[in-house]
C-alpha cells in the first residue's frame, strides 16, 4: 500500500531541483527524472540574476529565495533597471516595496545616471540584486539532493492517456511535479508560449561593473569580469524548445558589440 509520500519530479533544471530539495526536506521520497543531465536547457545557460523586478506581491518570496541561494555563493551586485514609460509606475512601486523590506532600491532620473543610454523612459531604478553562477548552483543542489537520498533517473518521460511514462512503464507516485520548462506542454495540458532569451558570454575591452537591464533598448549586461560579460538582446518566439539551444553567430556578434558600446557609455 502506498504511504502517500512518493513524489516524482520531472525535470532537473533549477526549478525541478529546488522542488525536489524542499520535498526531500519535508520527508518525501523523491525521484527526479531528467532526459539529459541536471541543468540542461535554460538553467545551465542562465545569466544567474536573482531578479527583484517582479510584481510587488512576489517580492517577499523573492527575498526569501535569495537566502536559499546563499550557501552556493551569492554576489550582491549593483543594478540599473531602465523600465519603459508604461512600466515606470510599477517600477517605482517595486522600489518602494524593496525599501520597506530592507533592500537597497532608489528611483533616479535618467539624467542622474552618468552616461546611461537614453530612451523613452524618464526614470531608472538603482537596486542591489543577487548574482549566482547557475552551473555552480545546479552542481551544489544535485550533490545535496544525492546526500538526502533523492533518486535521479535519466531518460525520456512521455505522456499518454493523462499518465506519465518512463522507459515505457507508468511512473508510480502519489504526486507529480512537472518542471520541464518549454517541454512541459508535451507532458501536461498547458498552453505556453515559447521564447528564446539569449544569453551569451562575450568579451569586450571594458564592461560595466554592474548589471544593466534596459527594457527600452531591449538588452541586458551582466558582468563576469573586467573584460567579459553575459549579454542578451530581445526575446524571440520559438516553435520548438530545441530551437532555443541553437547558436546564431551573427546574433552573438551583435550582442558582443552591444557590450562594448554599453561599456563606453557606462563608466566603470
Amino acid at each position: 500500500m502506498s504511504s502517500g509520500r512518493r513524489v516524482a519530479v520531472i525535470g532537473a533544471g533549477l526549478a525541478g531541483l529546488w522542488t525536489a530539495y524542499h520535498l526531500a526536506r519535508r520527508g518525501y521520497e523523491v525521484t527526479v527524472y531528467e532526459k539529459e543531465y541536471p541543468g540542461y536547457g535554460a538553467s545551465s545557460r542562465a545569466a544567474g540574476i536573482l531578479s527583484l523586478q517582479l510584481p510587488v506581491p512576489l517580492l517577499k518570496y523573492a527575498m526569501e529565495a535569495i537566502n536559499y541561494y546563499s550557501w552556493v555563493g551569492v554576489r550582491e551586485t549593483p543594478t540599473i533597471w531602465v523600465p519603459t514609460r508604461e512600466l515606470c509606475r510599477c517600477a517605482e512601486a517595486v522600489a518602494a516595496e524593496l525599501r520597506r523590506l530592507g533592500a537597497v532600491a532608489e528611483v533616479m532620473k535618467l539624467d542622474e545616471v552618468d552616461g546611461l543610454l537614453r530612451g523613452e523612459g524618464e526614470k531608472a531604478i538603482f537596486m542591489m540584486q543577487g548574482l549566482v553562477n547557475a552551473g555552480d548552483a545546479v552542481n551544489a543542489l544535485t550533490k545535496v539532493l544525492a546526500e538526502r537520498g533523492v533518486t535521479f533517473r535519466g531518460g525520456q518521460v512521455t505522456s499518454r492517456d493523462r499518465r506519465l511514462y518512463f522507459d515505457g512503464s507508468p511512473i508510480e507516485a502519489d504526486a507529480y511535479f512537472v518542471a520541464a520548462g518549454p517541454w512541459t506542454p508535451s507532458l501536461v495540458k498547458v498552453d505556453l508560449r515559447l521564447y528564446r532569451c539569449s544569453a551569451h558570454s562575450v568579451e569586450g575591452e571594458r564592461v560595466p561593473n554592474m548589471i544593466v537591464e534596459d527594457d527600452v533598448n531591449e538588452f541586458y549586461v551582466v558582468p563576469e569580469s573586467g573584460k567579459r560579460a553575459i549579454v542578451g538582446g530581445p526575446d524571440s518566439t520559438l516553435s520548438r524548445p530545441e530551437d532555443g539551444l541553437k547558436e546564431d553567430a551573427r546574433r552573438r556578434a551583435h550582442e558582443a558589440h552591444v557590450v562594448m558600446v554599453s561599456a563606453l557609455r557606462l563608466r566603470a
